[in-house]
This record gives C-alpha cells, structure tokens and sequence, in this order.
C-alpha cells in the first residue's frame, strides 16, 4: 500500500534528528496508523532508547511502543510497571491517565427540575 510507505517516509523525514533506526520492525508504520500517532510514537521510542538503551531487545522496544500507542490514544492501561515506563518518557501520559481518572469521580449531571438529587 503506497499510502503506507509514503507518509512513513515523510514522517521518517521530519524526525530525522530522532536517534531511531528505521529499518526496525518497530519503527515502521502501522498499517493503520496515524502519521500523527506514527510521529509521537518514534518521539516515544527515541526516548525510550535514550534512557534504557542497550538493556531493551527489538521485541521489548516493540511491545512497548504498542502499548504506548494503546494508552495514549485508546485509554488502555497496563501493568503499573509498563505504565511507570511510559510516563517516564512521555510525561503527556501520565496527565492523560490522571484526567482520565478524576472525570470518574466526578457526579453524573442530572436534569434538574426543581429538586435536586441527594447525592450519597
């Protein structure tokens, strides 16, 4: 699918300065993608690299910037270890989940018609 391997390019292209490898399975683009998820996802994985580097495999590089994607832009969250990982190197995510969090505390608005629901 050229659209796939184009807008790959033109990503790979306005992140040049990102120390990642791109003939990485990792570092390619998803066929379902975003350009703009694809491009915070090498700014993850650049990060990532720089902070554990040589400690990190391909695979371990891939899976996490799979579930980077997932809680960033899908709200799904991980074990706190991967989620530790994530917000040390992307601090957006942890805004992300902490919004996500208070919005379930908050009352449900009701109609009002006068009276006023108790809340318990």
């Amino acid at each position: 699918d050229m659209s796939v391997s184009e807008g790959e390019r033109e990503v790979q292209q306005q992140q040049q300065h990102l120390k990642v490898d791109y003939s990485k399975l990792y570092a390619k683009r998803r066929p379902d993608e975003p350009r703009s998820h694809y491009a915070q996802r090498l700014k993850f994985i650049n990060e990532l690299i720089r902070g554990m580097g040589d400690s990190l495999s391909d695979d371990r590089i891939d899976v996490l910037s799979n579930c980077y994607t997932n809680v960033k832009f899908l709200n799904n969250k991980y074990h706190p270890d991967i989620m530790e990982i994530l917000e040390k190197y992307d601090p957006d995510v942890g805004s992300v989940i902490n919004s996500r969090h208070s919005i379930a505390h908050w009352k449900t608005p009701t109609a009002d018609h006068g009276q006023q629901q108790q809340a318990h």
